[in-house]
């Protein structure tokens, strides 16, 4: 199966400097961000391509809009080590902006990011379930 896969933007970066350009990829049991950071004035400087992941489980809420111009994704996260190693000033948001072309992609990446949550959760709640359930007896009397 395809993993689907987003280009998204950050334009405020290092207080504005810097922006960047990446790839969002979703994986099977993580989020992949594979980006790149450049200076906003010229867009000559270009950093390393950089990678991070994100799994599942790190994730609170998904927020998304759908503007004129542009669509954003926003990641809430459930500790602050989750966006740790994100470039970015807020530890408790991940903010992602894409091209409006992009919609459609955004849609299928949204759509397949909660499938994966639900199916996280229902697990999550199945090994919770059994813990609580007591063992069973099976010899003969």
């Amino acid at each position: 199966m395809d993993q689907p896969h987003l280009p998204f933007q950050i334009a405020e970066v290092y207080g504005g400097l810097a922006r960047i350009d990446g790839i969002m990829i979703v994986a099977e049991k993580r989020l992949e961000f594979e980006y790149q950071t450049s200076d906003n004035v010229l867009g000559a400087v270009r950093g390393k391509i950089q990678k991070r992941t994100l799994r599942y489980a790190d994730i609170a809420e998904v927020h998304s809009k759908e503007g004129w111009f542009s669509c954003w994704i926003e990641f809430q996260a459930r500790t602050l080590k989750a966006f740790a190693d994100f470039p970015q000033k807020d530890r408790k948001i991940f903010r992602i902006t894409v091209e409006k072309k992009r919609r459609p992609a955004m849609r299928t990446a949204l759509s397949e990011i909660e499938v994966r949550r639900s199916y996280l959760d229902a697990d999550r709640l199945l090994k919770k379930q059994r813990r609580r359930q007591p063992v069973k007896k099976t010899g003969r009397q």
